[in-house]
């Protein structure tokens, strides 16, 4: 299974502690999270709202108020990793809300917060999909399609069976077609895996977890072709019609897509296999992240990390094979591992910490870890990673 991640739930506080030198403030245990909260805030068992890193919070909205001060220009506050005393806090308490303290732990809330909310009402977003809308907020012409010239409208009339069809309107996603978006849930949410793991000593198959832009093709049984990156769709082709979003057109998903002709690869796998095919990787290069693999001006690569045939994830080994077939280029493997019986989170986070195989200059941002038949996956992100990149 391939488990989704959300963004507020409610957790159980499991154990505090003291942090050196800090008065005011505590380390609560959630889940497999560290998370500071005021002194007497909470109790051991207490029940809470656990907002995760990565989210952004509305802070015009309740409860979320209290860190207005911190907020963008849109009332918008982002949850990072943070250090104190020597202790990392990760995300961020709540109270849970009188209308769901009846609700066990677990719950997500995320949609409960987000209720009757659309855009810059949103209670409470993932910090990619919230840099995605904040450009469209802030450049609201750029979402008008381009106009077609009057050549090729004139093409398009005389030779209407040689073009296709450049079209207005809604760009079709694959993630409609059942395909799974590309994050993947971090370990300290999966506590009880972790332990299933240890006792049952499943082998995992370990990968480095690289830093760039979410991108993923697919092509379904018909040979419609779909373009998008981790929450937005950006092209679509298909019965000699294209839709197109204005965020494609020069972009690195349409410098990855084109430069390794995927469509001709996903056709190629799509006719062998007789189904429909995702590929799902990280675009990096120059203007990506800060480049921080140090690809040459203007390049930009992509690292398969996914390949799906009929829905059915594929193993790391069959989905490398694809690629060397297809000139495509498979995540950095880092071996098969099983975790020992006595292994704690914290110390399975504190494995990521290291350099990148892609650039030996550059910090890991994290380990993969899936079961051998790629039913189950899960990421360790490094805490050096994220305190350098201020996430």
């Amino acid at each position: 299974m391939n488990i989704e991640r959300s963004l507020a739930h409610i957790e159980t506080i499991t154990d505090i502690r003291p942090i050196e030198g800090k008065d005011r403030i505590v380390l609560a245990k959630v889940l497999g999270w560290s998370v500071v909260i005021g002194k007497d805030e909470f109790s051991v068992g207490d029940n809470v709202v656990y907002v995760e890193i990565d989210s952004r919070l509305n802070t015009n909205l309740e409860p979320f108020k209290i860190l207005a001060k911190d907020a963008d220009r849109f009332g918008f506050v982002r949850i990072r990793t943070r250090k104190f005393g020597g202790s990392y806090s990760q995300g961020i308490c709540f109270k849970v809300p009188d209308d769901r303290k009846k609700h066990r732990p677990g719950t997500d809330l995320t949609g409960y917060f987000n209720r009757g909310k659309e855009g810059k009402d949103l209670a409470i977003i993932h910090n990619e999909e919230y840099a995605d809308r904040r450009e469209e907020w802030e450049n609201p012409w750029k979402k008008r399609p381009e106009k077609l010239t009057i050549w090729k409208r004139f093409l398009q009339f005389i030779l209407p069976w040689k073009m296709e069809t450049q079209e207005k309107g809604h760009v079709p996603s694959p993630f409609d077609m059942g395909v799974s978006k590309t994050d993947e849930a971090r370990i300290q949410n999966l506590t009880e895996l972790f332990n299933d793991l240890k006792a049952k000593k499943i082998a995992l198959t370990a990968t480095e977890k690289v830093d760039g832009q979410s991108f993923t093709a697919h092509t379904d049984r018909k040979g419609k072709t779909y373009v998008a990156s981790r929450n937005m769709a950006l092209l679509f082709r298909g019965s000699g019609k294209i839709r197109q979003s204005h965020r494609y057109e020069g972009s690195g998903w349409q410098k990855a897509f084109e430069k390794y002709s995927v469509e001709d690869v996903l056709e190629r796998v799509r006719k062998d296999r007789g189904a429909s095919v995702t590929i799902q990787g990280e675009v990096i290069g120059c203007g990506i992240q800060g480049n921080p693999y140090k690809i040459p001006d203007g390049d930009i690569e992509l690292k398969v990390f996914n390949i799906h045939v009929a829905g059915r994830r594929l193993p790391y080994e069959e989905m490398k094979d694809i690629c060397e077939a297809h000139g495509l280029d498979a995540v950095p493997y880092m071996g098969t591992v099983v975790f020992e019986e006595n292994l704690t989170i914290e110390e399975l986070i504190a494995r990521s910490d290291g350099m990148s195989v892609l650039n030996k200059d550059t910090i890991r941002e994290g380990i993969v870890y899936r079961t051998e038949d790629y039913g189950t996956s899960f990421k360790a992100i490094s805490n050096v990673f994220l305190m350098k990149k201020g996430e």
